[in-house]
Formats: structure tokens, C-alpha cells, sequence
């Protein structure tokens, strides 16, 4: 294991900032003018009021029964980078996004976790509205293996207003994956415009990595060359990235706005790999051994071309109802390196070629890639306002997360070098979510306390996942496959789903809520609530929460809570299958993961998933 020194990463962010003024409506200019300086504390600390974690209009940070960070869109905007997962990161100390490699399909959709539990057991809601996770299963040796995430990075910086983070279990007010606690987004509804030009890289001194100096060449059938080093670290000057995003917003009327958020970010690649000490070439002797590039090999982050596009809007049609809609669309561009194999790799040998001499199909060895276009979509529409006493939020919202795998630079070397594609479609993931909720809140005089807060609701859920089979040559198993040659079968480094594989799964829930939100008295506050939720898989959940926040002297509280929660193991988690053949002492062995519910899983032991809970 080499440690990594960084001397210094470099950032030059050009803005153009327009004025922002305030919506004509009395209610939009409260909360969408930005705050003047003094006031900054005030929006942002202990003073903000909250929408998250409870669902009164008018508590603090100071006085939650649990605790709540509240970021600015500001504090987003001046933190160095423009992934929203790396400045969670750099802002929310619970919070942690680590940047894996080698991991498939993850080097290009990471995960992030809250409170150091797993991806998947952290909500993220945008507006206060539940967001869909991403397709995809985080495999091989990544942070969350088997869990699915929400992709954070497809919301821009430029686009949030601000950003609550609940950490606190909170599945009774807000049902499954809210057991690590709940980020909520809430998006820029101000009028005015602002764009912004960053461009970042990385200047890093790799401690203990040697630079190449001289190769020799080898001599022997096995031999490998000897290597000298210069004696200095090697230096890296890469991961290049530019950004460029633009918000603006434009009033609808007199009692309306629309907020539109651009972003085009392309990220190069980083390599921190050491040098490759293995001889490349096949035959002794080879004058390209001494040339050969030993970081052939990459780990690090990938490319990554991403365009994102945000809208956020709302009319109020009277005091009584207010029609708003938000949504998003998002394309990623990306590829993640698996491993070199080297010219004399008996995995790059072309038996169509020859099969007494070594052919070597790519000449020097080659770097497969798994390039991977990610689509993000979400709409949401909704009606909220006041009636008989009761404020009430009907919404209705949908997501979907597309990964299609194009696997480039590799063969499928069971098919031969002058048959096999260098290139294969290799199949994909899709999940869809929609979502219908309707909140309803009410302030009640009952004659305790000072003031009471009262809410209920329900949600009906559908959810829906697929896998899509690749080309015929992204999996096959070519005429090469069998004795005495024994070459896998499929594309190199991640071979297609195959028809086998395929998926079309769906399941439903539905919810309904009640929580109590009292302040006793100047210095006790307290909350209760509790949630009932039938999934079509999985049957029935109860999950409650108390909690308490009591000031003992002005500015010095106690505050605690006690809750139970719970997760449904999603339907990606349920039904992930693939299928691979390796070569495993020169013995052609089909590879498989498997539902739970598969003959195969079955035959082997495997009991059916069951809900994660928690107290």
C-alpha cells in the first residue's frame, strides 16, 4: 500500500454575478432575496428555520429536538469544487464520499454515506420530496458493496439554495432508507442570474513511488527486466477539470417565478498507480521492453463528461393554493480502466492467429475500459396551500437512472483477434420510482402547552427495475472457449448480461403517517411520531420516534431521542444477476451472481432478504 502526498491542488473560479431582487409576491421575497451580511448567521446558524426533521413552520436549528446542519448555497459555491457529494464532504463532518477505483460501473456513479452506516440507509429528498437512487449495484471492493445510492452529483451546486442534514433516524416521518438520517435540497427560487468558470487540477507528489529511469531488456522465456529509478517521487499533474454553469431566474407574473439551473463539467483522469516491475513482451530480448510505459496502468478517477439541467418553479393562484414544479435531466459521460493486460498475457493471445506461436492481439497489451453513459431524470408537480384550517401538500413525482455499459479497448478473445469487435454494448440498468404524497399540518389549542403542532399524511410508492441484455459478442462463448485453448468467454474486464440475465421486476407501498410537535413550555419540547407502511414484497412495518429537547438555562439545552427504522432492501439489491466464465486452472468455471429467489441461490442456501431495522 503506497500513501500519496498532496502538495497542492489548484482552482481559479471566474463568476459573473447579476442582482438578485426579489420576487413581486411578499412570500417569494422573503425567501429567496439573499441576506445581507449581517444577516448571514441568521439564514444560515442557529436562528434558520428548519424544514426538515420536522414538519412545523417554525422551528430553529437552536431549538430541534435533533440535530440539523444547515449549508447555504453560498458555503457550496466558495468550498473549491463543484461535485456536490465532494463538498458535502468538505462541509458535513458525518458525512464521507470516498472515491473508489477498479470498481466497475462505480468509478463512474460513487456512493457517499452519512454516519458511517451504507449509502442506501441515508433518504435524500429535493424540495422536501423523496429522489430516486441510481440503478446501479456497487460491486467489487467500493464503500456501500451491494447497497444502491442516490446520485448526488447530478444535482448542480448552482441550483441549491440551501441544504439541511438530519442526522438522526428518521423512518417513521419519512419511511425506508431514512435509518442514517436525511439530506434534504432545497432549490434556488430567487430572480436574477448568476455564471460561473472553474477549472481545477491536481499538482501531487506520489511519496515512495519511483519515477522510471532506465529498462533493461529481459533474456529469458520468464525473466523480468531490470529496472532503475531516477531516485526522485513521482510527480502527477492531471485530473484537468472545467466547469461551467449558469443560474438564472425569471418571474412568472405577479405571484410567480421559474429558476433555471445549466451545468457542463469534463473531468480528465487521474493515474496514481506505480510502476508496472512485469515483463510487458512475449518474446526475450524485445527492443520495446526498454520503452514500454511501466504506468500503463491507470488508478484513479476516470473521465467524466456530465450536463445537467434544473428547473424550479411555482405560481400562487390565491392565499389558498400554490401550483409548483421542479425537475431535472442529467447525462454522464464516463469510463472506469480495469486491468493492463500486458502483450504476452495468455488473455490478449489471438488463437485464430496462430495456435502453436504466441499472436498477441493488441501488439503492446491494452487498458480495457468501461465506458458508461448514466441518465438521470426526475418531474415533480404538486398543490399546496390552506384550507379549513389545515395546510396541505398533495405532490405526485417521478425518477428514473439509466447506466448502459459500452465496454471499449478489449476483445472477447474466445471469438479470435480477426472476429472479435473491439467494442461491445454490454447491456444495462434501469429503475423508476414514482412517488404520490399528500401532508397534511394544523396548529392545535387543546389547552397544553404553549403551542401544538399536528401532522399527517400517506404515500403510495411504485417502483420499478430492469436489466437489459447485451450483444451476442459481449458475452458468447466463442469457438475458442473449449479445450485445449480454454479462453473466456465475453468482453474482457466486464462481460455482457446476457438474455439470461434479463429483469423486469416492479413492487408497490403505501404509507400513512401522524407526528406531534409541542412546545410544553419556554424550556421543554417534544416530539412523537409514527409511521405504518405495507410493501407488496415484504409485508408490514411500524416504526416510532420520540424525542425531547429541554433548556436547562438560556443558550444550554439537553436534547435526545429514541426511534426505531427500517429498510427495504430495494429491488436492484432483490434482483442484480450476471453471469461470467472464467478460466480458473485451465478450467472453464461459469461465474454467477444470483437473486435470492433463484433455483441456483436457492439450491446453495440463500434465504430471502428481509427489511434492516433499527433502534
Amino acid at each position: 500500500m503506497k500513501t500519496y502526498k498532496l502538495i497542492s491542488a489548484l482552482a481559479v473560479t471566474v463568476s459573473s454575478t447579476a442582482l438578485f431582487v426579489a420576487a413581486a409576491n411578499p412570500a417569494f421575497a422573503q425567501q429567496d432575496t439573499p441576506a445581507p451580511a449581517a444577516e448571514a448567521e441568521e439564514a444560515t446558524g442557529i436562528n434558520a428555520i428548519i424544514v426538515t426533521g420536522t414538519r412545523r413552520t417554525d422551528r430553529t436549528v437552536a431549538d430541534s429536538t435533533v440535530p440539523v446542519d444547515v449549508i447555504s448555497g453560498e458555503a457550496l459555491l466558495n468550498s473549491g469544487t463543484t461535485e456536490t457529494n465532494k463538498l458535502l464532504n468538505q462541509l458535513v463532518p458525518s458525512f464521507n464520499f470516498p472515491q473508489p477505483s477498479l470498481t466497475d460501473g462505480t468509478d463512474s456513479l460513487r456512493p457517499a454515506t452519512l454516519r458511517g452506516l451504507a449509502p442506501d440507509q441515508v433518504l435524500v429528498l429535493v424540495n422536501g420530496k423523496r429522489r430516486h437512487q441510481s440503478a446501479l449495484v456497487n460491486l467489487n471492493g467500493s464503500v456501500g458493496r451491494g447497497s444502491t445510492a442516490v446520485d448526488l452529483n447530478t444535482i448542480p451546486p448552482l441550483a441549491i439554495e440551501r441544504l439541511e442534514v438530519l442526522r438522526d433516524g428518521a423512518a417513521s416521518q419519512y419511511g425506508s432508507d431514512a435509518i442514517a438520517g436525511v439530506i434534504n435540497i432545497q432549490l434556488k427560487k430567487g430572480i436574477g442570474g448568476r455564471a460561473q468558470a472553474t477549472f481545477g487540477k491536481y499538482i501531487t507528489e506520489m511519496e515512495d513511488v519511483g519515477q522510471v529511469d532506465t529498462v533493461s531488456l529481459t533474456t529469458g522465456l520468464s525473466d523480468n527486466p531490470v529496472i532503475t529509478y531516477t531516485g526522485e517521487d513521482r510527480k502527477r499533474r492531471d485530473g484537468d477539470t472545467y466547469t461551467f454553469a449558469s443560474n438564472f431566474g425569471l418571474p412568472l407574473g405577479d405571484n410567480g417565478y421559474v429558476n433555471l439551473t445549466a451545468e457542463y463539467k469534463d473531468r480528465s483522469p487521474t493515474n496514481r498507480s506505480g510502476p508496472d516491475i512485469r515483463r510487458n513482451y512475449f518474446n526475450a530480448g524485445d527492443p520495446l521492453e526498454a520503452t514500454f510505459n511501466r504506468y500503463a496502468h491507470r488508478y484513479g478517477d476516470g473521465v467524466s463528461q456530465d450536463l445537467n439541467f434544473f428547473v424550479n418553479g411555482g405560481i400562487e393562484f390565491s392565499d389558498a393554493a400554490e401550483f409548483y414544479t421542479f425537475g431535472s435531466y442529467g447525462i454522464r459521460k464516463g469510463n472506469g480502466a480495469g486491468f493492463y493486460r500486458r502483450s504476452a498475457d495468455v488473455r490478449n493471445r489471438d488463437w485464430a492467429a496462430s495456435t502453436t506461436t504466441f499472436v498477441p492481439i493488441y501488439a503492446d497489451g491494452f487498458l480495457p475500459l468501461i465506458a458508461s453513459e448514466i441518465v438521470d431524470i426526475s418531474a415533480a408537480a404538486g398543490l399546496r396551500g390552506a384550507m379549513s384550517g389545515w395546510d396541505y401538500d398533495l405532490s405526485v413525482v417521478y425518477g428514473s437512472n439509466r447506466l448502459d455499459y459500452n465496454i471499449e479497448n478489449t476483445v472477447n478473445t474466445s471469438l479470435g483477434g480477426t472476429v472479435s469487435a473491439r467494442q461491445f454494448d454490454a447491456g444495462g440498468l434501469r429503475s423508476g420510482q414514482t412517488s404520490i404524497n399528500l401532508d397534511m399540518r394544523r396548529d392545535l389549542d387543546i389547552g397544553i402547552g404553549q403551542s401544538v403542532s399536528l401532522a399527517v399524511g400517506g404515500e403510495y410508492r411504485n417502483e420499478n427495475y430492469k436489466i437489459v441484455p447485451g450483444e451476442l459478442q459481449s458475452y458468447v462463448n466463442g469457438p475458442f472457449s473449449a479445450a485445449p485453448f480454454n479462453a473466456a468467454g465475453g468482453a474482457q474486464v466486464f462481460p455482457g448480461f446476457r438474455p439470461a440475465n434479463a429483469t423486469d421486476v416492479s413492487r408497490n407501498s403505501f404509507a400513512g403517517y401522524i407526528e406531534l410537535d409541542a412546545d410544553l413550555s419556554d424550556s421543554l419540547t417534544m416530539q412523537l411520531a409514527g409511521r405504518y407502511e405495507h410493501f407488496s414484497d415484504f409485508g408490514d412495518t411500524i416504526n416510532g420516534k420520540a424525542a425531547a429537547r429541554y433548556e436547562i438555562v438560556d443558550g444550554v439545552a439537553l436534547r435526545g431521542s429514541i426511534s426505531t427504522g427500517f429498510r427495504a432492501p430495494s429491488l436492484a439489491q432483490q434482483s442484480f444477476a450476471t453471469t461470467s466464465t472464467n478460466n480458473v486452472g485451465g478450467v472453464l468455471i461459469e461465474i454467477g451472481t444470483f437473486p435470492v429467489s433463484s433455483p441456483v441461490a436457492v439450491a446453495l442456501g440463500a434465504q430471502p432478504l428481509t427489511p434492516e431495522k433499527s433502534v
